[in-house]
């Protein structure tokens, strides 16, 4: 691990490849899933979904289904608005002052296109839900929903974001008569349209990032209860935050916030899918007190496939000016987004049209960002969220420049990236990189990477028939997210360090590394702290987890907190000491004072003073809250190298080699942090070759509904990870903390793309979609062959 900085390491637990605590509980079948929850008497929902990419909703007949065994209740649209449910209030645009602001084509609200729970007018994506049974058992409600009758009038569709603008093309909201709901300029025309004209060399190219989806390994599930005494719900569901579920659910269906409790216990993995609340959990909730029963919902896989929230999905037009010795001059972007059927979030839009220019000095830049209504699922941030579709552009866009000018890939990078000196540096959008050594991660995965031994592997794949390329990609990321963030720290006389916070892990070992820095704030073992988070009767105040936002923010409340909490430590320790307050020094995890005879450790301070009669000022203990808003962005960034071997007469593609060096500013746990690079380099490798949701363009039927449709990476078809963890401290924050959640998803589509166009090169093949399937390899090989 390298580090590079003026400031020191905190001693302690942080920096510490501590394993997992939570790792015992998960692999012994102790964790408890969205699905584990059960109650007495509970009934079962399940959904009636649209089988029609668009469709008008003539009329649901529920006569047989409301007569079938076991069948409690069957809702459609029309009672939930009788009942007066609202939408879901998905709020989309970015929250902080320092996101890139979108605005509708006209500059007025951007419509968000109502996300009722059940829709009374129109069916938008196949999937959508469109009646719910509530039935004694699973199976009952299963042969209710066949049961049930739902006329249609199929409508014109439209799935794809370019024939979402074309004139004529069928609305998915008839408030929306073109489709697009965003339209931005960013950047300085004039000065990018001086530079372009005077530029030696101009390269252009077009991509369309696909769409993908989470393929979380729970699939989404939830159980509602409604306590007619008190007039009091509880949901049971796993996602990215409880404190901003309860908001949202409590919004949609009309009562005070204090009337309903959020559980989300462990998550069997999100990535963004599950941050957003889904209309099922509103249905569950409704249901529970319209019947007087808990009412559990659990999605297939097929469910999820057809009506998870998705990601990615950017067509991305780039050009490039240089000078004729490849210094970077400007750049011109157009994002064109496809939210699908609803505007659940503009996150990814908004990130990516921060980071169009990378890591280099592009000293003139414009953007026209755009998203369009489409009738498909819903998008959402998916792991880095908006950032590897601007980086795959721009990276490809160097290689390809490199090839063109006759240049060395490096060399022109070399010549381009931004300098340590220039930190804090703005770039072209206005965005502002807070730290960073580029060039240094470059050159740093490049020889763990064993750049100079590439030629020697290549001949030897050659003489096997298969030809061997080299891809590399550098990357910067922001990680800003919900700038709210509450930590309440208390010390309980039996020895346990109590933390409430309000973010919500999926598998990112929080238990460990939260647990990590308060034992090094307050030098108590990382064994005695209890990491409390995803119950609104307990959290109160929190952001949740996305952007790579939650070690930053928890540790900053961390640090506030322990700062308190030491504080009023001293007073209580002034007291059992019988000196003076200015006296009390806390050092090496002990409370003293000059002359008293002991000192007190923090676990012994609060055994013994909860039995001491303490003035009224400090009556409650050791226990401290601290709430913080921040709203700088930090800045992740790296470099990842690829190698694979393609044959060139099937089109197989095989990674043999991936290298990443993630700067992720201070880094907690390396353990953790290496873990998250090998998840992220998964998701990224497998957008590169194999992952698509693909919607048949001839029906605007999905293509996609299950694993055996939707190729995941799997152990044995990736190789065996290179990582390293650079430290350049972010200035931002206490502990200079960027984030590592994202890691080698950013950079990796491109790194591999890059190696397969380089394998290919001298068959004349100048660029390949993504995912590169060996049919999409032998179809560019053949064509480049014509």
């Amino acid at each position: 691990m390298n580090e590079s900085s003026g400031r020191g390491v905190e001693a302690g637990a942080i920096g510490r490849p501590l394993l997992r605590k939570e790792d015992l509980r998960l692999l012994t079948g102790a964790g408890r899933f969205s699905d584990d929850f059960n109650m007495a008497g509970q009934a079962y929902a399940v959904m009636a979904r649209s089988p029609y990419p668009h469709a008008r909703i003539l009329r649901v007949d529920s006569t047989r289904s409301r007569a079938m065994a076991g069948v409690l209740g069957v809702y459609s649209g029309a009672d939930c608005a009788a009942d007066g449910l609202g939408p879901i209030p998905h709020n989309p645009l970015p929250s902080t002052r320092e996101d890139m602001k979108l605005t509708s084509p006209g500059g007025g609200r951007i419509f968000e296109g109502p996300h009722w729970l059940l829709p009374t007018d129109k069916a938008r994506h196949v999937g959508e839900a469109v009646a719910m049974v509530v039935a004694e058992t699973s199976d009952e409600a299963l042969d209710a929903v066949e049961a049930l009758d739902v006329e249609y009038e199929e409508l014109p569709w439209v799935t794809h974001s370019e024939r979402a603008l074309e004139e004529g093309a069928p609305r998915a909201w008839d408030e929306v008569p073109g489709n697009v709901i965003v339209d931005t300029h960013f950047g300085n025309r004039e000065a990018t349209d001086r530079a372009f004209a005077e530029a030696g060399h101009v390269v252009k190219m077009k991509f369309h990032i696909a769409r993908c989806t989470a393929v979380a390994i729970e699939p989404r599930a939830a159980l509602a209860s409604y306590e007619a005494r008190t007039g009091r719900y509880t949901l049971y569901a796993g996602g990215g935050g409880a404190v901003r579920y309860k908001k949202d659910l409590a919004s949609l269906l009309g009562i005070e916030p204090r009337n309903l409790r959020v559980v989300c216990r462990d998550v069997g993995g999100n990535f963004g899918s599950k941050n957003r609340v889904y209309v099922e959990y509103g249905l569950a909730l409704w249901a529970s007190r319209k019947l007087g029963r808990p009412v559990k919902f659990t999605a297939t896989r097929s469910e999820a496939f057809l009506s998870d929230y998705q990601g990615r999905d950017l067509v991305t037009e780039v050009e490039l000016a240089l000078r004729a010795d490849g210094k970077f001059l400007a750049m011109r972007a157009s994002n064109l987004s496809n939210v699908g059927a609803r505007c659940v979030s503009l996150s990814p839009l908004s990130k990516g049209s921060g980071l169009i220019t990378g890591c280099y000095d592009v000293p003139a830049a414009t953007l026209r960002s755009r998203a369009v209504f489409t009738t498909t699922a819903p998008t959402n941030p998916y792991r880095s969220s908006g950032r590897p579709e601007v980086n795959f552009a721009i990276e490809r866009l160097i290689d390809t420049a490199a090839t063109e000018l006759g240049m060395d890939r490096i060399d022109l990078r070399r010549k381009n990236l931004v300098r340590p000196e220039a930190m804090p540096y703005r770039n072209a959008m206005g965005m502002t990189y807070d730290s960073g050594t580029y060039e240094a991660n470059m050159d740093l995965a490049m020889r763990i990477a064993d750049w100079k031994g590439f030629e020697a592997r290549r001949k030897s794949a050659a003489a096997r028939g298969r030809l061997l390329g080299r891809g590399l990609s550098n990357y910067v990321e922001s990680s800003i997210g919900s700038p709210n963030e509450r930590a309440e720290i208390s010390v309980t006389p039996a020895g346990r360090v109590r933390v409430v916070i309000g973010t919500q892990p999926s598998g990112q070992g929080h238990e460990t590394s939260f647990a990590q820095v308060v034992s090094s704030l307050l030098s108590v073992p990382v064994e005695a702290i209890d990491i409390l988070v995803g119950d609104t009767d307990v959290v109160s105040v929190g952001g949740g987890s996305h952007s790579g936002r939650s070690m930053r923010h928890a540790a900053t409340v961390f640090c506030l907190a322990a700062k308190e909490l030491i504080e009023k430590g001293k007073k209580i320790a002034a007291h059992m000491l019988e000196a003076g307050a200015a006296e009390i020094r806390f050092a090496d995890g002990h409370f003293s004072a000059p002359h008293a005879l002991r000192a007190y450790g923090l676990l012994e301070l609060a055994r013994d003073s909860a039995e001491a009669l303490l003035p009224k000022e400090l009556s409650g203990g050791l226990a401290a809250v601290a709430d913080n808003e921040m709203h700088d962005p930090v800045f992740p960034n790296g470099c990842a190298i690829c190698e694979c071997e393609v044959d060139p007469e099937t089109g197989a593609v095989e990674i043999t080699r991936f290298t990443a060096v993630d700067d992720v500013g201070r880094c907690i746990n390396p353990l953790i942090v290496h873990g998250q690079t090998h998840g992220g380099a998964a998701q990224g490798i497998g957008q590169a070759v194999s992952e698509i949701y693909h919607v048949d363009p001839e029906t605007g039927q999905p293509h996609t509904g299950s694993l055996m449709d939707y190729a995941i990476p799997r152990s044995d078809t990736l190789p065996s990870f290179s990582a390293e963890i650079v430290e350049v401290l972010s200035p931002t924050n206490p502990l200079g903390i960027k984030a590592a959640g994202e890691g080698a998803t950013t950079p990796a589509p491109a790194a591999v793309v890059n190696a397969i166009v380089d394998a290919l090169a001298g068959l004349g093949v100048r660029d390949i979609a993504m995912p590169a399937t060996p049919q999409n390899v032998w179809r560019a090989i053949r064509g480049a062959r014509k």
